[in-house]
């Protein structure tokens, strides 16, 4: 059991004030495993009901388990690493009293590990550690990059007076508009791009200690989030020089002697979004083929190491998730006879219900690709999630565990419907919900 893990079971009895067991349709002392007749979360599904709990199905049998009962809302679970706690940004009724909240499933305890007046968070994601959250929150002067230690906050959580002394005096880890990051593999650093395509961007490394990043060796470019491979030995993010050139630049942290090149470069237009294989220091390029305000176009592979450049596909891709085994990588394009092009189908003004997707994949060993499924996401999903894919991935997975089958949330009938869809062509329904992210341990 972690430290956390151990504090939640520990604050639970001493006070009781700031936890909620709950159940759904069950006795008060049954725990959400316990209702899911599970020992473990291991492959659950967290997502938000319509009515905007938080909540677990069991996607074998469909099974639910609520979170939370409560009358406010929560919102883009999160997996902690190990999968046994999981975390969704919340907020009360009303909308007010904004927050981060962490459940176990396995003692139904929930605790609001992060609340500052003032502060709305929008996005989170956990350490490869476990021992923090970076959670992103939207404040006078832009956006506040606040690390959170769950096992410091939960326990401040049980002394009122230091939980109020904490909400007043903290301030966040960095401040930028807009801002995206990557966990370092260990946990221990942040490589992060802040204040995009302006004067004052900046893409570095940072260490956790204090906000003191070390600037790349190529100037930020047109991209959002920036990738750490998961050797650690490599970076990536975009550069472009004063003539507006623009290169995806993979870089080698210094000390390397084995003769390599320590940058490699790729031209792009457009803006481009990366991510590199789970496995191996291999990064997957989605790019533009002409100059343009989104990243939608093919997509490549290179290999760090050798400089190996491959075509994954040359379908226009609107966001792409590697599967977990590294074997697959699944994409979104624009469905045929959509009738209008990507910008107007998925961009940031897309109107709710009106863009009709395909779900394809491509092995990446043999290039082979199928088309799963045609459909129109969740307005959630086409407003929030899409336009920021590469960052969402890092933290909200849509993969199973055992790469075999995606879930996302599917539009219809005016409700958003729980959908998996397998490498098999089978197509299944877990009910109304919206936010599916499923326990990759």
């Amino acid at each position: 059991m972690g430290h956390l893990q151990l504090l939640l079971a520990a604050i639970a009895l001493t006070a009781g004030a700031v936890w909620s067991t709950v159940s759904a349709q069950a006795a008060p002392i049954d725990t959400p495993l316990q209702m899911l007749g599970m020992d473990d979360a291991g492959g659950l599904i967290a997502f938000v009901t319509p009515a905007g709990a938080a909540a677990l199905v069991d996607p074998v049998r469909g099974e639910r388990a609520l979170l939370d009962d409560g009358p406010g809302r929560s919102q883009f679970p999160a997996w902690a690493p190990g999968g046994a706690l999981v975390s969704f940004i919340a907020f009360g009724p009303g909308g007010d009293g904004a927050g981060l909240d962490v459940h176990d499933p396995a003692t139904g305890t929930s605790l609001r590990v992060f609340e500052r007046p003032q502060e709305s968070p929008i996005y989170h994601g956990w350490s490869p550690d476990g021992e923090r959250i970076a959670l992103l929150t939207s404040r006078i002067g832009g956006l506040g990059l606040h690390l959170v230690d769950p096992t410091a906050d939960a326990a401040a959580a049980a002394d009122d007076e230091a939980s109020e002394r904490a909400a007043g005096d903290a301030e966040p880890f960095a401040v930028g508009a807009p801002f995206y990051w990557d966990w370092a593999p260990d946990g221990g650093a942040l490589l992060v791009h802040r204040n995009v395509l302006g004067p004052d961007a900046e893409v570095g490394r940072s260490g956790l200690a204090a906000y003191d990043p070390t600037p790349t060796r190529a100037p930020p470019g047109a991209f959002q989030s920036p990738a750490v491979s998961p050797s650690g030995a490599w970076i990536a993010y975009a550069s472009r020089d004063g003539a507006d050139a623009r290169r995806v630049v993979l870089e080698r942290g210094e000390g390397a002697s084995d003769g390599e090149p320590d940058l490699r470069e790729l031209p792009h237009a457009g803006l481009a979004a990366l991510a590199w294989h789970p496995n191996l220091d291999v990064l997957a390029i989605q790019r533009p083929l002409i100059d343009a305000p989104h990243s939608y176009g093919p997509i490549v592979t290179i290999d760090a190491r050798t400089g190996d450049l491959e075509t994954l596909t040359d379908d226009l891709s609107l966001a792409f998730w590697w599967s977990p085994d590294g074997g697959t990588v699944a994409y979104l394009a624009p469905a045929p006879g959509g009738g209008d092009g990507p910008e107007r189908q998925v961009g940031l003004q897309v109107q709710a219900g009106s863009a009709r997707v395909a779900l394809r994949v491509v092995d990446v060993a043999t290039g082979l690709r199928r088309e799963l499924g045609r459909f129109t996401p969740s307005p959630l999903f086409l407003n929030q999630y899409l336009p920021f894919f590469d960052q969402y991935a890092r933290s909200h997975r849509l993969w199973s565990p055992s790469s075999d089958a995606l879930v996302l949330p599917v539009q219809g009938g005016g409700v958003s419907v729980l959908t998996v869809f397998g490498l098999d062509g089978g197509v299944r329904t877990l009910g109304s919900g919206d936010m599916p992210a499923w326990n990759v341990r």
